[in-house]
């Protein structure tokens, strides 16, 4: 079933968020919620400020992203830490939604993770996972170019950004991660609907609702990036569309906890 991303939505089509925050208004979800792989936790101040967040905890695996957001976001959200190989700190059934949002494809012992995310969730509560789809064009992810292509995305990274940042991300691997992804996993994995649904069961969470967007949205944004975005007025309303259309591209499934 696909969800109608209406005006209100503060994502557009082509963002695979627009279907989470599509979810939550549809179905009037609010709580207290914990964000895995928040990052700078600025999708959890949307959330709130929507009004779907009473209270949020973003957890991230950055110590310096951490600290330096900390400081700028509401008082009802707080970004912690993620320790690596320990259990979330929080007690069981304390959190009425959790949103992993493309994070799961980047975790080596995924039920080991969806376990403790089950442990926390209150019974009723919903969690929500967003991961990439398996389609024709899930080659064309440019997350894996530093696996399949490690000195092409040494040269571009250390253009785009410098020398020192690369040492950092990929050769140091600070926080046990090679970039975005552990180093235990070495792959951006892509997933079919009927795996994620299988992945999140096997966590002992129940089935609720799946949707998807796009279809060629890796190839567009593929020709999008080798011709430096010139043509992005062009392409970027192609994206929208494509977005409406099909739901291969990015997967997202809801599933409570009885």
């Amino acid at each position: 079933m696909r969800s109608k991303i209406t005006t209100n939505n503060p994502y557009p089509p082509k963002m695979p968020h627009s279907l989470m925050w599509q979810y939550l208004y549809d179905n009037n979800i609010s709580g207290n919620f914990i964000d895995y792989g928040a990052h700078d936790g600025k999708i959890l101040k949307t959330l709130a400020s929507d009004g779907f967040v009473i209270n949020g905890i973003g957890l991230d695996a950055n110590k310096s992203v951490v600290e330096e957001n900390n400081k700028s976001l509401p008082k009802n959200i707080q970004l912690k830490l993620i320790l690596k190989n320990s259990p979330l700190e929080f007690s069981d059934n304390t959190f009425d939604v959790v949103t992993i949002l493309g994070v799961i494809e980047h975790v080596h012992d995924q039920k080991k993770l969806l376990d403790e995310l089950y442990r926390i969730l209150k019974p009723g509560g919903i969690i929500i996972a967003l991961v990439p789809g398996k389609n024709f064009f899930s080659f064309l992810d440019t997350g894996n170019w530093k696996f399949v292509f490690p000195r092409l995305h040494k040269f571009f990274y250390t253009i785009a950004y410098s020398k020192e940042k690369y040492q950092k991300r990929y050769v140091l691997c600070e926080n046990g991660l090679i970039g975005d992804i552990e180093t235990e996993k070495s792959w951006h994995q892509h997933f079919s609907a009927v795996e994620l649904k299988n992945l999140m069961e096997e966590s002992n969470f129940i089935f609720k609702y799946s949707d998807g967007r796009g279809l060629f949205f890796r190839l567009i944004g593929f020709f999008n990036l080798i011709t430096f975005r010139i043509f992005n007025f062009l392409l970027e309303p192609m994206q929208n569309f494509d977005s409406r259309i099909f739901s291969k591209d990015e997967i997202m499934i809801a599933c409570t906890k009885q």
